[in-house]
């Protein structure tokens, strides 16, 4: 598992040339990881990066791209709301396990 301290790295801009913060870069490479699909259901419409292990627990694991999974609005709020089990979501997610 690479984790990425961005506090020490120049991230001033992105493959696009637009300023960027470190939380929108560590959300975009990992919809670009999961191909901007939606992991739990297959939309491409609405996309977020979410974090599977929750950051106030994990700090450390707050930019590493294996804590994240892309997806969907709906799929997000299951998420949050405790019905899509951690377990689930490190299977289905593309590194499997930390």
């Amino acid at each position: 598992m690479t984790v990425i301290d961005y506090s020490t790295v120049n991230v001033k801009y992105t493959d696009l040339g637009k300023r960027r913060k470190p939380m929108a870069r560590w959300s975009m490479k990992v919809k670009r990881r999961d191909r901007s699909v939606c992991k739990v259901c297959g939309s491409n419409e609405d996309l977020d990066a979410h974090h599977i292990m929750r950051v106030s627990c994990y700090p450390h694991w707050k930019y590493c791209i294996d804590n994240g999974i892309t997806l969907c609005k709906q799929c997000h709020m299951k998420a949050d709301e405790g019905l899509l089990s951690i377990s689930f979501l490190l299977n289905i997610s593309d590194t499997g396990s930390f």
